[in-house]
């Protein structure tokens, strides 16, 4: 067999524990003019070894995003000394809080103004950074992933109780068990109790 470098998740090596393959891989169906298969080893997430779509994958090697540092990036000007010795002005770039560490107040000739281009996203698990359009798009999926999570589970939760409320609704409690369902959905801590007292009236 032949070892090549997965393309989607950059592994190429092959990892053996106490003799055995400890590494995931995925071989050639047939052999090459060489007579070798081709081997490829793979981190365990690699879409190609699981043969599944992430939710939100790395815009890079396509591994799933499981966790996300989302940087906003802004520009500031600064003075600087150019070759004909006449002070201008040089645009700096960085985080908000990374500039106002970095460069003192007195050198800042305007305030940092956002700076999307150079947003940049910190990916887990494989973490790959990827900047501007692309850390802004894994943001907005993460994001929409997690909120169309959070629909789910509140739903699940108002399913759990369904024949609670059409009790309640039955006996003239729609208004509490409008309430209820709202405060599901916002994650209140007043659920727990608006639901104490559908069941005290709804009998």
């Amino acid at each position: 067999m032949s070892v090549d470098l997965c393309r989607t998740c950059g592994r190429g090596e092959l990892e053996f524990t106490g003799g055995r393959l400890d590494t995931p891989t995925t071989r050639s169906v047939r052999p090459g003019p060489d007579g070798l298969y081709q081997v490829q080893p793979h981190h365990r997430w690699c879409p190609v070894y699981t043969g599944q779509t992430p939710e939100v994958g790395c815009p890079r090697c396509g591994a799933p995003v499981e966790g996300i540092d989302y940087r906003p990036g802004y520009q500031a000007r600064v003075p600087a000394v150019g070759p004909d010795g006449r002070i201008r002005d040089d645009h700096v770039v960085g985080t908000l809080d990374g500039l106002h560490a970095e460069l003192p107040a007195t050198l800042v000739t305007a305030q940092p103004r956002p700076a999307p281009q150079f947003d940049k996203a910190y990916l887990a698990l494989c973490g790959h950074t990827v900047e501007g359009a692309d850390a802004q798009r894994v943001f907005r999926q993460v994001r929409d992933v997690a909120d169309r999570r959070r629909r789910e589970q509140a739903e699940a939760t108002i399913e759990r109780h369904a024949g609670l409320l059409s009790s309640a609704e039955a006996a003239g409690y729609g208004q509490l068990v409008l309430r209820y369902r709202q405060a599901v959905h916002c994650r209140s801590a007043d659920a727990p109790g608006i639901l104490t007292a559908l069941r005290t009236v709804a009998g």
